[in-house]
């Protein structure tokens, strides 16, 4: 249990870091769908899960910690509320979800592939680079719903 909560949060804390660190590895322009466009998961468990993601992020562009956390593991809230609350305070940037395929299911664990794409609304673009990230994400069935317990970063591409 404690080995979870530790990799999710520094599965997260890398997640910012990667984000945050200027990179001249990609710059290729990114063209994304329309926002709009997010293929609905045919599987009830993959819904539900896309679901979980969409009030996630629904949750960061309102800066809103208490609902961010709820749709995580309960072992990662209390550190995540705390690196969130810190994040929110200095950024302000939109995310939106791009893509969302569900690559494993089993029993009470999913894995999914996400694509996020987020815009920096502040007026400092130098030290948050607008970017799509594709993650591997790990949701967990608890209590009789999914919640997110793992991000991995696959790429980064950043916009400019």
């Amino acid at each position: 249990m404690k080995r979870k909560y530790v990799l999710f949060l520094t599965s997260f804390i890398a997640l910012l870091s990667m984000i945050i660190i200027f990179s001249n590895q990609s710059d290729d322009i990114v063209k994304a769908k329309s926002e709009d466009q997010v293929p609905v998961q045919t599987s009830d468990e993959a819904k539900e899960a896309q679901q979980v993601l969409e009030e996630n992020l629904r949750f960061a562009n309102e800066k809103d910690v208490t609902g961010y956390v709820q749709t995580l593991i309960p072992q990662a809230r209390e550190d995540t509320a705390k690196e969130m609350n810190v994040f929110f305070e200095e950024f302000d940037v939109e995310n939106t979800l791009q893509s969302f395929e569900m690559l494993k299911l089993k029993e009470d664990h999913m894995l999914v592939e996400t694509k996020i794409k987020t815009i920096n609304k502040g007026s400092d673009k130098k030290q948050y680079r607008d970017h799509v990230a594709t993650a591997n994400q790990t949701f967990v069935y608890q209590d009789g719903q999914w919640l997110i317990e793992q991000t991995v970063m696959i790429k980064t591409d950043f916009i400019h």
